[in-house]
């Protein structure tokens, strides 16, 4: 057994230099360990390795989810300069054919639809890193991101009502100074992109954690599966 060692070990445990040959034994992947218990320094380095691991795969994940909502931003981008293009009033003076009714139409269209994305970039980071990050049914996972996104914004509102801080729009500023913003006709603390990116990682915890409780007794229909994940967001949103 003793020959069986590798040489740096045949003789003291790597740890804690103790005699190994007054008795060692052998753990699961077959590193010498001795009497004290404790592993050599190859299973330290491996654990070390598998942790290092599971933290880049982790990263990873959230670097996808992250890219998923960015990646519509391109062609938003490009579809609100043509919108801003077929309203500007210096080029209609070069292209006279840009002050035909129908064609003023559709460049608002365009720039105001266009606007409204990239103005509620906040929930579409939210529906979109829960629905990419979840690990089974990504679209009930992100219905219940927006669901709760809608929560978590009527409870602010209702909060800075109650509390006499809710702010009136400056003529000038409208609420730029003031710490809140209006999100889908909502008025509520400004937390911006990073609330959304907070509660859509919350949600995807959340969400594969207890999608699959299953209560019994005379709720357990309706609190059981995705909409006890609903419950419990629901709950968190709101404080």
């Amino acid at each position: 057994a003793a020959a069986a060692l590798p040489k740096e070990e045949s003789a003291f445990c790597a740890v804690c230099g103790l005699d190994i040959f007054r008795g060692w034994r052998l753990t699961t992947d077959r590193s010498p360990v001795c009497r004290t218990g404790r592993k050599s320094r190859r299973d330290r380095e491996g654990e070390t390795q598998r942790m290092k691991n599971r933290l880049t795969q982790a990263l990873e994940r959230f670097s996808k989810a992250m890219l998923a909502p960015l990646s519509y931003l391109s062609a938003a981008g490009l579809l609100l300069v043509a919108g801003a293009l077929l309203t500007s009033t210096p080029l209609a003076g070069v292209l006279p054919f840009l002050r035909w009714p129908p064609v003023q139409l559709l460049g608002q269209l365009i720039y105001k639809c266009l606007t409204a994305v990239i103005s509620n970039l906040s929930v579409l980071f939210c529906v979109g890193i829960a629905a990419a990050l979840a690990k089974q049914e990504k679209h009930q996972a992100g219905l219940i991101a927006l669901m709760c996104y809608l929560i978590y914004l009527t409870a602010g509102n209702v909060t800075l009502t109650a509390l006499g801080q809710l702010a009136k729009p400056d003529a000038l500023t409208g609420l730029y100074s003031s710490g809140q913003t209006t999100v889908l006709g909502i008025q509520t603390v400004d937390t911006g992109v990073f609330g959304g990116i907070l509660l859509g990682l919350l949600t995807a915890f959340v969400y594969d954690r207890t999608c699959e409780k299953a209560h019994r007794g005379i709720l357990g229909g309706v609190f059981s599966g995705v909409r006890w994940s609903f419950a419990c967001m629901a709950a968190l949103a709101a404080v």
